[in-house]
């Protein structure tokens, strides 16, 4: 989850300084991951409630390429809070537990 975490923290500096090129570039990067895979383990031997957050999560983080790509503050602001709502919500169910 290390690659994430840089994800997000490089996507919340460039939101701070309206960077839209790196915005889109940092949440295709999001986009492009996937807490499944770090699993290590197939999607039909994890919870459905897991897989559904991560597919939240990529069609959130393509949310957040569009509203950059629009240069619309008030839009990126909420989708990125989507995008982070969908790693909260994973991550107070799902972090900890062996799955």
């Amino acid at each position: 989850m290390q690659d994430l975490d840089e994800c997000e923290d490089a996507l919340i500096e460039s939101v701070e300084r309206q960077d839209w090129e790196v915005i889109k570039k940092c949440a295709m990067d999001l986009k492009n991951s996937s807490a499944v895979v770090f699993t290590g383990k197939g999607k039909e031997n994890l919870p459905k409630d897991f897989v559904l957050i991560d597919t939240m999560f990529h069609y959130q983080a393509l949310a957040v390429v569009e509203a950059a790509e629009s240069r619309e503050m008030v839009k990126l602001n909420i989708e990125y809070e989507k995008l982070r709502d969908t790693c909260d919500r994973c991550h107070e169910k799902y972090k900890t537990k062996d799955m």
